[in-house]
């Protein structure tokens, strides 16, 4: 993202009160590079959300741009973004269809951007993702429902790799999990990034997860990005 800034309107609507302009955040300026892992975190309500949102192409920024490659990101198709840009999210309880099995999970991302592979190859890739992410392939019948936090959110993780993507956006990946499993989480997310040269984007309101995965940390604060030292970090 570049001199990215991003606005809302309140108000304005049923009273017929006049719209006011709220600012979220103001000059935002970062780059994420292959292989790189950069933290972005902030108290709730700081702005990450919508920063991501922005990321994503879900909401528009009121000024600025976001380059992928050096190409506008109002200029990239949506399955090429999406075939280039994953993101897991918070809750593996909400992020995974309940009706359907692990299966067909995998299976729909290969589909719609690999139409043209054989069944076997889209069996043999399912038992990779599942072995990369430390799932056993027995899981491929159950539903998400039959699985614990832990493994649904390896689940996510490995439909966000189905694709092979170049980045990864983790938006509080490890919040909703218990404290022995964010720890399992971090360093498989550390790991994959290390083998497969994964740019990613770990936004999260927790210094202490961020500084266990990222090479740099940038706080938000007030709309505004900065900095932070190895000793701010860990605080």
């Amino acid at each position: 993202m570049r001199r990215g800034f991003a606005e809302f309107s309140a108000g304005g609507t049923f009273f017929r009160r006049k719209a006011t302009a709220v600012h979220v955040f103001s000059e935002l300026s970062f780059v994420v590079r292959r292989g790189e892992c950069i933290g972005l975190v902030g108290e709730s309500g700081c702005g990450k959300t919508t920063c991501l949102r922005c990321l994503c192409g879900l909401q528009k920024l009121s000024a600025g741009e976001i380059l992928l490659d050096g190409q506008p990101l109002c200029r990239i198709s949506r399955r090429q973004f999406c075939r280039r840009v994953q993101i897991i999210f918070q809750c593996p309880y909400d992020a995974l269809n309940p009706l359907q099995t692990v299966e067909s999970i995998l299976t729909e991302p290969l589909q719609l951007h690999f139409p043209k592979m054989k069944r076997t190859q889209r069996q043999d890739r399912m038992v990779e993702l599942l072995s990369a992410v430390q799932l056993n392939e027995n899981l491929l019948q159950r539903k998400p429902g039959a699985l614990s936090g832990g493994q649904r959110q390896r689940l996510a993780i490995a439909r966000s790799l189905a694709v092979k993507p170049d980045f990864l956006l983790c938006d509080e990946v490890v919040s909703a999990l218990d404290a022995a499993i964010q720890g399992e989480i971090l360093e498989l997310i550390g790991t994959l990034r290390r083998k497969t040269g994964l740019g990613v984007l770990f936004v999260s309101h927790n210094r202490a997860a961020a500084a266990i995965l990222c090479d740099k940390i940038y706080n938000f604060s007030n709309g505004r990005m900065s900095l932070l030292s190895a000793k701010d970090a860990t605080y």
